[in-house]
């Protein structure tokens, strides 16, 4: 009886991994379809500059600053006062499109004599935001542009609970599962921070404006919305999509001036 439990647990260990690596429509259990994926289309790289091909088959080229985030920019923590900065989650991140094709990339690109920083973090919600925020004293930056990727980014509950890493690898994927992050039943607006004054909001997917004025929010907001024909398979805005909210971003500045 106890080899028998011990195949059919084994068996079903295996069903669970090919069916996270090999089908497509699966929910992403321990992220390993993903990284498979991603590490099948690298045709070549280094260390920090990595060059792989996005969900078209284009070449895209994938640059690590001197901090860890993607970025086509490295961070100097002062001196900021006229320099701007985008956070977010893989939609800023970009390994999807390219740093080079980034929202951060683009702005930059149409901005003179300043430097936008990218602060991407794949999977990232609200309460990731934050942290960024205040690890690199981002309030002395002239405006920080925080991409919030419809009420999801809003659900999370805030979980810095640690566990005792086990010698498993397999063990610590099942147990950072289960002590992830919870989420609440709705979307929380009182989540959003009152005090920032330089953060600007860019909403798209189901988060709209309206509901966030109805739910108290007064900082500036910028609502954008994306065509999927802009969009890769994934989800995720080609390099076409940035340059819209890159382009609605200096429409904000400008009126701002």
């Amino acid at each position: 009886m106890k080899k028998f439990l011990i195949k059919t647990v084994g068996y079903l260990i295996i069903l669970i991994l090919t069916i996270e690596v090999f089908y497509g429509k699966s929910p992403s259990i321990f992220s390993l379809r993903s990284f498979v994926s991603f590490s099948k289309n690298i045709v070549k790289g280094s260390n920090n500059d990595k060059t792989v091909l996005n969900p078209d088959g284009e070449p895209i080229e994938n640059r690590k600053n001197n901090i860890g985030f993607y970025s086509h920019s490295d961070f100097i923590g002062k001196d900021n006062s006229q320099n701007y900065a985008i956070i977010g989650d893989s939609f800023v991140n970009s390994t999807v499109v390219g740093t080079y094709n980034s929202i951060a990339y683009l702005l930059d690109e149409r901005l003179d004599s300043t430097t936008v920083y990218n602060f991407g973090k794949a999977g990232g919600n609200i309460h990731d935001y934050y942290r960024i925020y205040d690890k690199y004293n981002l309030k002395s930056l002239k405006k920080v542009f925080i991409v919030l990727t419809g009420t999801n980014d809003l659900s999370y509950q805030d979980n810095n609970n640690s566990f005792e890493r086990s010698s498993s690898t397999f063990v610590n994927l099942i147990q950072s599962k289960l002590d992830g992050p919870k989420l609440y039943d709705a979307p929380n607006y009182a989540l959003i921070r009152k005090d920032t004054k330089n953060i600007v909001y860019i909403l798209h997917d189901n988060l709209s404006e309206s509901a966030m004025r109805t739910n108290g929010i007064s900082q500036d907001l910028i609502e954008i919305h994306i065509d999927e024909a802009l969009r890769f398979s994934d989800g995720h805005y080609k390099k076409e999509g940035n340059e819209r909210i890159a382009d609605k971003i200096v429409s904000y500045l400008n009126l701002k001036i």
